[in-house]
């Protein structure tokens, strides 16, 4: 009975960690011209170290022109595994499609495919 279990703790645990992994990168790359200005601190719930201090430089490098714009980004994640688990860490992996429009561009979306690869931690 007790291997049954290990295993039963090891999905939910995946599981937990792909759909943190999807959460995070929706958050960090959904956004409209209303909901800029607090991109980066929503996104905080997600990063930590230097990488969220290199967000936040880029969210307000990018916020003045992507308002200006009326630029919207639009995440929607097709899929998330989780690559491996050790310990308090996990490698995950997250497939999207972002949409990004803009009525500069007379709102014709612009396509992205793309995939990331998560270091996470557990605190």
């Amino acid at each position: 009975m007790e291997p049954y279990l290990s295993e039963r703790a090891v999905v939910a645990t995946k599981l937990m960690v792909a759909r943190t992994a999807a959460n995070a990168i929706t958050t960090l790359w959904t956004y409209t011209p209303e909901n800029m200005d607090t991109l980066a601190d929503r996104a905080a719930n997600y990063l930590s170290g230097d990488f969220a201090a290199q967000y936040r430089r880029f969210v307000d490098q990018i916020a003045a022109a992507n308002k200006q714009a009326k630029i919207t980004n639009d995440t929607e994640v097709t899929g998330a595994a989780v690559e491996s688990l050790s310990g308090r860490d996990a490698v995950a992996i997250v497939y999207t499609n972002t949409t990004t429009t803009s009525p500069v561009t007379k709102n014709i979306p612009a396509l992205k495919y793309l995939s990331y690869r998560l270091f996470m931690k557990r605190y």
